[in-house]
């Protein structure tokens, strides 16, 4: 069952808000304007934002920081592995970034088992790649974010690997049907040869 997309963004603000983050109070309304708009540039129809998503500051009148949140948020799709690099190198130097980014990919997580198989190794490989180091660098270089961004790896990392767990024995399950259909098939060709 497919929930509507707005629950996304929702669950990625709410999840922020839960989380024991020692902010002021302006900094916390620029990290939840952001969770809630973080898909807005990546995900927007074509030309629903020109110039990228500045519209945020000129015509709705948001700070500059949402607007730098959500672009540094907005992966290309299909990006190379130096852009990958590049993308979660940026991200480090924001700690909205980060924290979207982390609430947003502890979200998406729990979904892994609506996911095709293909899929759910992307993100697990995603995950281990670049999360995972996301979450030491921000608990060495933001220690107020520290307790917070501790919650969320923990839901990260216990999701992403149980996940694999289901999925080994899956591809085991799927290998051993393989196998059977096999000899089957291998059977059934003999005696059809002996038949003749």
């Amino acid at each position: 069952y497919q929930l509507p997309y707005l629950m996304h963004v929702l669950k990625v603000c709410s999840t922020l808000i839960s989380l024991p983050l020692q902010m002021k109070k302006e900094d916390k309304d620029i990290l939840l304007a952001s969770a809630l708009l973080h898909d807005v540039i990546e995900d927007a129809p074509e030309g629903f934002f020109r110039a990228e998503g500045y519209e945020l500051v000129t015509n709705y009148g948001l700070p500059m920081e949402v607007y730098q949140t959500v672009k540094l948020v907005s992966k290309r799709s299909g990006a190379s592995e130096e852009e990958l690099s590049q993308y979660f190198n940026e991200i480090k130097k924001n700690k909205y970034a980060l924290l979207v980014k982390m609430a947003d990919r502890s979200h998406n997580v729990e979904d892994l088992h609506n996911m095709k198989v293909e899929k759910i190794h992307k993100y697990v490989e995603e995950s281990r790649r670049w999360i995972y180091p996301l979450s030491t660098y921000a608990k060495s270089n933001y220690p107020e974010l520290s307790n917070g961004v501790t919650i969320l790896k923990s839901k990260i990392v216990s999701l992403v690997e149980e996940t694999e767990t289901l999925v080994a024995l899956y591809e085991e399950k799927i290998a051993e049907k393989d196998r059977e259909i096999a000899t089957l098939k291998a059977q059934l060709q003999g005696a059809t040869s002996h038949e003749n």
